[in-house]
């Protein structure tokens, strides 16, 4: 981890994965965090 980051080894973190379906509404407006 580089030393400018605020997070230290141990610390929990949250990662989206970066997924959707690529077919309803929320993907197609660029929210694939709110996939259906």
């Amino acid at each position: 981890m580089p030393e400018s980051s605020q997070m230290k080894e141990g610390d929990i973190v949250t990662v989206f994965g970066g997924w959707g379906c690529g077919i309803c509404t929320y993907c197609k407006s660029g929210d694939k965090q709110l996939c259906k």
